[in-house]
């Protein structure tokens, strides 16, 4: 799997080291720190050679990942609060815009764009 950027474009996501004892203990704090909204994924050997081949300096270490950002080690629990306030707004964008019938859709944002079906 060399491309982790659609697991994050819903949910942060901590990766860590499944057989390191306090990566697992790590990612679960993080979890229970951030009441459920980020998930834990384990890494397998072949993933995480290859999130390490794009992050080296992250090796050993958990890894948080949202929206195409990356933060590993220690800055994972100063990255949290954030984390959390941007998946939130996310989330609730997005259940607003579902409520509303994509009323604030990329589409309708321009009326010269919009096709001459949609235009009133």
């Amino acid at each position: 799997m060399d491309n982790f950027d659609h697991l994050s474009a819903e949910r942060p996501i901590i990766f860590f080291n499944g057989a390191c004892p306090p990566c697992r203990w790590m990612s679960r704090l993080a979890v229970r720190m951030s009441l459920g909204l980020v998930t834990r994924a384990p890494l397998s050997e072949l993933e995480a050679t290859s999130l390490y081949g794009r992050r080296p300096e992250a090796r050993g270490q958990i890894v948080l990942m949202y929206a195409g950002r990356y933060v590993f080690g220690r800055p994972v629990f100063a990255a949290l609060p954030w984390t959390m306030l941007r998946y939130a707004g996310f989330r609730l964008r997005r259940s607003f815009a579902t409520a509303l019938g994509g009323v604030f859709g990329r589409e309708n944002r321009n009326p010269r764009t919009r096709s001459a079906s949609t235009r009133r």
